[in-house]
């Protein structure tokens, strides 16, 4: 049995996700030199359209946001069906429920491991920090 999962890596747009995930290629790398940024080996963000229409087969331009909602959580489950390491997920959606009360962010066998959420870091002028 698999042990690895997704971990989702929750952000707002424009808060550093993408930093982030260039820190994670290269603390998972197994070389010296550090990961090309255009050269990454992470997937994308979760709710591209694309990665949708491949892993169900169809065109997501074709359904309806309520079929596409009811079915990401069966895109997660194919994606760690093919997966051969934990998957690293960008993803600027809420946390939600489809129409019949599953979370979409969710793929039931393996469990998502963790999430990781980044905010932008906000500093004030003259605070003591």
């Amino acid at each position: 049995m698999k042990e690895w999962g997704i971990y989702w890596l929750a952000s707002y747009p424009k808060s550093g996700n993408t930093w982030f995930r260039v820190f994670l290629a290269n603390l998972r790398r197994e070389k010296s030199e550090p990961v090309d940024i255009n050269q990454l080996n992470i997937i994308g963000i979760a709710s591209a359209r694309e990665l949708f229409d491949k892993m169900t087969g169809l065109k997501g331009a074709d359904l309806t946001q309520k079929e596409i909602e009811r079915l990401r959580p069966r895109v997660y489950e194919e994606m760690l069906k093919e997966a051969e390491e934990s998957l690293f997920l960008k993803i600027h959606d809420a946390y939600t429920y489809t129409d019949k009360g599953e979370c979409y962010l969710s793929a039931p066998q393996p469990p998502r491991r963790g999430s990781f959420f980044c905010e932008p870091l906000r500093l004030r002028r003259g605070a003591d920090y």
